[in-house]
């Protein structure tokens, strides 16, 4: 009886532990909606300006935007495809495709428009360079 209740309580333990490993992979996955927190402005001079979310940014010739969460959206779908939206002035929204970085676990590859971008994603943040600009976004 002894040997049952301990064998019976390791089996226990085991489906325990396999089901908090498989929700932390599901929770952990790359897939997801990543909304505007900070971008990087490097200027001709080379000096660098960093905007976040509330903040307004002023762009030469264009005019001002107060930028929020929903200036730039990225989501990952789990079909592989990829919905960016950008709202500086008028509202700009592109799809393509994306794909875990088969070398780092850490990236990610997205192809929008024919141009592929490498960035950094683990799961909670995404990073990427455009147009001279470093931006974060967070789920």
């Amino acid at each position: 009886m002894k040997k049952t209740k301990t064998a019976l309580l390791a089996f226990l333990a085991l489906v325990v532990c396999l089901a908090g490993i498989l929700c932390f992979a599901a929770c952990g996955g790359k897939e997801g909606t990543y909304k505007f927190y900070s971008m990087t402005v490097t200027t001709l001079t080379g000096s660098k300006q960093e905007y976040k979310a509330g903040d307004t940014y002023e762009i030469p010739l264009l005019g001002s935007f107060k930028l929020d969460k929903d200036s730039y959206t990225i989501e990952l779908k789990k079909d592989g495809t990829v919905a960016v939206s950008s709202k500086f002035g008028e509202e700009s929204v592109q799809t393509g495709t994306w794909k875990a970085d088969e070398e780092d676990s850490g990236k990610i590859e997205m192809t929008i428009g024919g141009v592929k971008t490498t960035a950094k994603c683990d799961g909670s943040s995404l990073v990427f360079t455009s147009m001279g600009s470093e931006y974060t976004l967070k789920k």
